[in-house]
């Protein structure tokens, strides 16, 4: 005789979006701007709407960043910021911009973020950093990413200023020189004005000299471009990368200072 076997009814779905949480990669040449977004990202297996909650310890100093569409509080010595409703679709990331209001302080600070949200809507873990730093007061010299693998080259240099103040004042650079395939002297370009370079020996030294360049460069998140303007002279069979300033102004380098030459792709 056959026997029923009872079976339960099937259990509700369970399946729930898998977010994962990032803060924005942290470089020097980033350093005093500060950390300027984090990224919110969909492993699935469900697409996501719904409420997020950002927490952090209070910072000294800086003020509280601003997050788009969030509504902010203090409570004791934490920050914490809600997000009424935000999607994110499966497979697919959300970057929320930071926003500091300032006035940034003297150096910067660091406090770790953690983010939330209903768990009966999914789950959330962090992945890569969760450190978030202020910008700071500072001025700098750096060079635009990338050149490497790319035939394009490096676009340019730059000046960074993170001060309360307009930095204004005539820029003395000095550029390695290039050899591919003839030796050159790369002119620059800022504000739509070229300047050529000049082949040079200064302490014993061969190298490229620009004149004077007058700059202004806006307080608290100003940066001002020099276009390195790649010419016939700029390309060759085989990429070339030279450590890029030997002088901006006298100001000191941050982050990553090696220039890559435009090359040919075969």
């Amino acid at each position: 005789m056959a026997i029923a076997v009872a079976t339960p009814l099937a259990a509700a779905s369970t399946q729930q979006p898998v977010l994962t949480v990032e803060v924005s990669p942290f470089s020097d040449a980033d350093a005093p701007y500060g950390t300027r977004s984090v990224r919110i990202s969909n492993s699935g297996p469900a697409d996501f709407t719904g409420p997020l909650t950002f927490r952090m310890p209070g910072m000294t100093v800086a003020a509280p960043f601003l997050l788009g569409g969030a509504v902010h509080s203090r409570s004791a010595d934490e920050d914490m910021w809600t997000v009424p409703s935000i999607s994110v679709p499966v497979g697919e990331t959300v970057t929320l911009a930071l926003t500091w209001p300032g006035p940034f302080p003297l150096s910067p600070e660091t406090q770790s973020l953690t983010v939330v949200t209903d768990p009966a809507r999914g789950t959330i873990t962090s992945t890569g950093s969760t450190e978030v730093t202020s910008p700071y007061q500072h001025l700098w010299a750096a060079v635009t990413p990338g050149g490497d693998g790319s035939p394009g080259g490096t676009t340019s240099i730059f000046i960074g200023n993170t001060t309360e103040t307009p930095y204004d004042g005539q820029v003395s650079s000095r550029l390695p020189l290039w050899t591919l395939p003839v030796v050159a002297a790369v002119p620059l370009s800022v504000n739509g004005t070229r300047y050529p370079g000049v082949k040079t020996l200064e302490n014993n030294q061969l190298l490229a000299a620009y004149p004077d360049i007058p700059v202004t460069v806006e307080a608290r998140t100003g940066k001002q471009l020099f276009t390195l303007l790649w010419g016939p002279g700029g390309a060759g069979a085989d990429g070339q990368q030279h450590r890029a300033l030997i002088a901006l102004g006298g100001l000191p380098f941050l982050g990553d200072v090696v220039i890559h030459s435009r090359y040919r792709v075969v």
